[in-house]
């Protein structure tokens, strides 16, 4: 469409440059988005650390839930895919994925494909005129036609309001962990049923700790495929990247469906089909290792000399010392620092998600948000990395077409 210019940063803190697109967030998102992007040669920068949530939020030693070969970042020409790594470095793909391993895999992504990466940090965001100008953490200024929010799960981090009473030296949420040495020998609860908490607990109990599970509902365990699978079972459960049933394997191939479901349906599908639940290998790590307090929602606690004392719904009273809450995440746009209140005010949200179109943009024109922050519409395959490779495709088709438009314009 253009020839790709140039996108060296300023060479001074208060000089302003102009991009086609910005995005903002360096994790499989953001990385795949910038990737198309450049592909049909605009002009984008993109901000961020490479991978941040992931190396500097997970937990060392986790394993990914998704399967191997649903975890690669999307470039429209398949160089860069996870299989592609795997040759690269000549290994061979086993199931889980170590977290260690898909690191290494997203920056050699980045380092391929979207080699140029400004990392620093978006501080505001403001629209004038049709042009977003945007502030960074060094004082620079930026303005860009398009901007991008692929900022991923950070400022999204979910604790309960009854845990919020207590200090972070007693209460803290399970992202704010990469070790849990500091927990050998003393007692600890885990909060919540789904992978995050089931890992933390798994890798808790592994360093030491005397691990106390607590869950508000009964354990779900998601079915890994065996050798010994009949025919039927494979056909009454396809294998898909996210879980392998039916409504997983159709989320997969037709990833815009979800979109144009009534809302009712969407959280039914979301909350039945898509709550906490852990994979297959976890199981043996906990059951028998940790102490399982299985549907017991906690009922009251309050702060001892000794930690916290909590009581359960069953009557149960234990004492430990530190909880970690396995309690995810919830978007809410009221929490991400660089949007400002008068551009919050023009973004149209539900539970205090964006409102967006099937192309991801939301009410602020050209404005787009992508990842965690576009589940509530589209749907439970974009909290995965599964869902990169869609969303790149469609944001990008749709960006493209707005500057084949304008180029068009130009010329009549």
């Amino acid at each position: 469409m253009r020839q790709l210019l140039d996108q060296q940063p300023a060479s001074s803190a208060t000089s302003e440059m102009t991009y086609d697109a910005v995005v903002i967030g360096a994790g499989p998102y953001g990385l795949s988005i910038a990737a198309h992007l450049l592909h049909h040669g605009l002009r984008v920068a993109i901000f961020g650390k490479p991978l941040q949530l992931w190396r500097d939020y997970m937990p060392d030693g986790m394993w990914l839930r998704s399967e191997w070969w649903a975890s690669s970042l999307s470039d429209p020409t398949g160089k860069g895919s996870i299989k592609a790594f795997f040759r690269e470095i000549g290994y061979m793909p086993g199931e889980p994925l170590p977290i260690e391993l898909f690191i290494r895999y997203g920056l050699w992504f980045q380092e391929q494909l979207v080699p140029e990466i400004q990392e620093t940090f978006i501080t505001d965001i403001e629209q004038q005129d049709g042009q977003f100008l945007l502030t960074r953490d060094d004082g620079g200024k930026l303005s860009s036609r398009v901007v991008i929010m692929a900022h991923g799960l950070h400022y999204y981090t979910y604790q309960p309001e009854a845990f919020q009473k207590f200090s972070p030296e007693l209460v803290s949420h399970a992202s704010t962990h990469k070790q849990f040495t500091r927990f050998q020998d003393k007692e600890v609860a885990v909060i919540g049923g789904g992978q995050s908490a089931l890992e933390t607990a798994a890798l808790a109990q592994e360093c030491g700790a005397r691990v106390h599970l607590i869950s508000r509902r009964p354990l779900t365990w998601i079915k890994g495929e065996t050798p010994d699978d009949t025919f039927l079972h494979r056909i009454l459960h396809p294998r898909a990247g996210i879980n392998s049933d039916w409504v997983s394997w159709t989320l997969e191939k037709l990833p815009y469906a979800f979109y144009k479901l009534p809302k009712s349906l969407k959280a039914t599908v979301t909350s039945r089909l898509y709550g906490p639940m852990g994979s297959s290998w976890l199981r043996p790590r906990v059951q028998n290792k940790a102490t399982i307090h299985e549907a017991q929602p906690i009922v009251d606690m309050h702060e001892t000399d000794r930690g916290i004392e909590l009581r359960l719904s069953s009557g149960k009273q234990l004492t430990v010392e530190h909880i970690i809450l396995g309690t995810g995440y919830r978007c809410d746009l009221r929490k991400v620092p660089m949007l400002n209140n008068a551009l919050l005010s023009r973004i149209r949200t539900y539970e205090q998600a964006p409102l967006l179109s099937p192309f991801f943009e939301s009410s602020v024109p050209n404005l787009y948000f992508v990842g965690f922050s576009s589940v509530l519409g589209a749907g439970p395959l974009y909290r995965f990395v599964l869902g990169a490779d869609a969303t790149a495709r469609r944001v990008t088709a749709h960006v493209v077409r707005q500057f084949q438009k304008i180029g068009k314009g130009q010329h009549s």
